[in-house]
C-alpha cells in the first residue's frame, strides 16, 4: 500500500487551464516551456512551508517534534498513557488546544494570501489567473490522496484578497493521530513544568501549545505534507557565487540570534530569498544536529555526486576567513565557487543541501536539475535522487530533460531486480524506484499558444515511465532529417 500523499487540482491558474499532480517521492513536472512547471511547484512550496513555518507554534522550536520520538525505545506505561490521554480529553483542556489550533488555522490562512503576492512577484492576486479562461476565477485544491480536501484557494479577477479556506478534522480524530510517544515526550514536558511551580491555568496554557503543536503536526504528516520544504531555484549557482556580497545578512543572522540586531531582507523574490536565508542560517551556522544514521544516509548521497559527477568535493572554507568561502576541492587543488565550471557550480547547491539540511521528511524541489549538465551528468543527480528517496526525502523537479525521465524509469526497473544484477550495472543495493513512489505529470498544450492541460503520465513497474512525450518530438526530429536528406538527394 502506498503512502498518503497530497494532491493538487488547478483550474485557470498562471497558464494553467485546469489539471491534477500527485506530489509523490519523486514527481516530475515536464512539459514546454512556460506551461506552468515552476508555477506549480512555486505553489506547493508556499502552502507547504506556510504549514510547517517554525513561528506558528508560539516560540516552541519544530525540532521538538522530532524529539518525541526518542521516546520510541523506552517501555511504555499503557496504564499512565491512558490516564494522561484522559486528561486531555477533557472539555476544559480541549477547549484550550483548540483555540490554540484555530489560531495557527487563521495564520496560515494568511500566509498563503500573502505569499501568493510574495512568491509569485504580483500586485493582487488576480493577475494570477489565467488570461484567455472565460470564468475569470482561479481554483486550487490541496487533497488527500482520498480525495478528501485540506486547503482551497480562490481567486476573482479584480478582486485583490484571495479566498482561501483550510479544512481541520476534528479534535478527537486528531488527537487519534498521536503516538505512545508523543504522549510519553508531552507528559515528561508537563513534569518539568510543574516543578517549576507554575500556575496551573498557566502551566494548561502551555501545555495546550505543545500539544496543538504536536497533533497539528501529526496530521500533517498523515496526509502527506512535508515535515519541511526547501527549494533551489534556477540560477541557483549565480545566487551562491554572489553570496559574499550580502555577507552582511550572515552579520544580522547572528545579531538576531543574540538578540542584538534586528536584520532587514533585501528585496528578493521569494524562492530565492529563502535560499539564501538557508544557506546562511543553517549551513553556515546549522543549529539543528542530525542523528548519526540519517548523517551516514545524507553523506551516501552527496559522496555519489562528488565521486561519480564532481571528481571532488564541495567545501566551506573559513580558515582566516571573515566571511566563509565555497571551495571545489580535488586532489589538492582549491578552488572558489567563482572559478570552477558551470557544472560544478550548479551541483555545488544540492550536495551543500544534501549534506547539512536534508532529513527524513523533507521536501527538496529542484528546478531544472538538468541544468548546465551532460547527459551522463543528469544520470548521476537522478541516482542521487533515488538514493534520497530511499533515505525518506522527497524530490521535486520540473524537468525539460528526457534523460532525467528515462533515468527515473531505469531506476523504477532496478527494482523488480535482484541486488546482484543492480551491482552487475554498477548500482547499490539502495538505488532503485518503485512505481508508487514516481508520479510524473505532462503540462501539455493542444497548439501552440492554447491553454495548458495537465495530464498524469503513466507509471508501473514492468515498463518504468511512459516517454511518449520525448519520442514524439525525437520522431519528429528524425522524420525531418529524413525529409531534408531526400531535399538534398532531389538537388544534386
Amino acid at each position: 500500500m502506498s503512502k498518503p500523499h497530497v494532491r493538487m487540482r488547478i483550474t485557470n491558474f498562471g497558464p494553467i487551464a485546469k489539471g491534477t499532480v500527485d506530489i509523490r517521492p519523486l514527481t516530475l513536472l515536464i512539459g514546454g516551456n512556460s506551461s506552468g512547471k515552476s508555477y506549480t511547484a512555486r505553489l506547493y512550496y508556499l502552502v507547504a512551508k506556510a504549514l510547517r513555518e517554525e513561528e506558528l507554534f508560539y516560540g516552541f522550536p519544530l525540532q521538538s517534534i522530532r524529539a518525541s520520538s526518542s521516546y520510541q525505545s523506552e517501555k511504555i506505561d499503557s496504564e499512565a498513557i491512558g490516564d494522561w490521554h484522559n486528561y486531555l480529553a477533557s472539555d476544559s483542556f480541549q477547549s484550550y488546544v483548540s483555540e490554540v489550533l484555530q489560531d495557527i488555522r487563521q495564520d496560515v490562512i494568511e500566509r498563503i494570501k500573502q505569499g501568493l503576492l510574495e512568491y509569485f512577484a504580483c500586485e493582487t492576486a488576480s493577475a494570477l489567473i489565467r488570461r484567455a479562461a472565460k470564468k475569470k476565477t482561479a481554483n486550487i485544491t490541496f487533497e488527500t490522496s482520498q480525495g478528501e480536501s485540506i486547503i482551497t484557494l480562490k481567486v476573482w479577477h479584480r478582486q485583490s484578497d484571495p479566498k482561501v479556506e483550510l479544512f481541520l478534522p476534528d479534535l478527537d480524530t486528531m488527537y487519534r493521530l498521536l503516538k505512545d510517544s508523543d504522549l510519553m515526550w508531552l507528559k515528561r514536558r508537563y513534569d518539568r513544568l510543574r516543578g517549576r511551580d507554575e500556575e496551573t491555568s498557566l502551566l494548561e496554557r502551555l501545555l495546550a501549545h505543545e500539544l496543538a503543536r504536536l497533533v497539528w503536526s501529526r496530521w500533517l504528516d498523515s496526509v502527506g505534507f512535508p515535515a519541511e520544504v526547501h527549494y533551489l531555484p534556477a540560477g541557483r549557482s549565480g545566487l551562491l557565487e554572489g553570496w559574499q556580497t550580502l555577507a552582511s545578512l550572515a552579520v544580522g543572522i547572528v545579531g538576531r540570534r543574540a538578540g542584538v540586531l534586528p536584520i532587514e531582507l533585501p528585496k528578493i523574490p521569494g524562492v530565492s530569498r529563502d535560499f539564501l536565508m538557508t544557506f546562511l542560517s543553517e549551513i553556515l551556522s546549522p543549529s539543528i544536529g542530525r542523528a548519526s544514521h540519517v548523517e551516514n544516509c545524507m553523506n551516501n548521497v552527496a559522496s555519489i555526486l562528488e565521486k561519480k559527477l564532481l571528481y571532488g568535493t564541495i567545501q566551506l572554507d573559513n580558515v582566516e576567513r571573515s566571511v566563509p568561502m565555497i571551495v571545489y576541492q580535488e586532489e589538492g587543488l582549491s578552488l572558489p565557487l567563482q572559478g570552477v565550471s558551470s557544472m560544478i557550480a550548479e551541483v555545488a547547491p544540492l550536495v551543500l543541501w544534501v549534506r547539512t539540511v536534508l532529513r527524513p521528511g523533507s521536501q527538496l524541489i529542484i528546478d531544472e536539475p538538468e541544468a548546465h549538465l551532460h547527459p551522463w551528468g543528469q544520470r548521476v543527480v537522478v541516482n542521487a535522487f533515488a538514493r534520497l528517496v530511499r533515505c525518506g526525502v522527497r524530490v521535486l523537479c520540473p524537468t525539460h530533460s528526457s534523460i532525467v525521465l528515462h533515468q527515473a524509469s531505469n531506476h523504477i526497473l532496478l527494482g523488480r531486480l535482484s541486488e546482484q544484477v543492480r551491482e552487475k550495472y554498477g548500482y547499490d543495493k539502495l538505488d532503485y524506484l518503485s512505481a508508487d513512489e514516481v508520479s510524473v505529470a505532462l503540462f501539455a498544450r493542444k497548439s501552440y499558444s492554447g491553454p495548458v492541460c495537465v495530464e498524469a503520465v503513466e507509471v508501473d513497474n514492468e515498463f518504468g515511465i511512459d516517454e511518449s512525450e520525448f519520442v514524439r518530438i525525437a520522431e519528429e526530429i528524425g522524420e525531418e532529417s529524413w525529409n531534408l536528406t531526400r531535399e538534398l538527394g532531389q538537388t544534386e
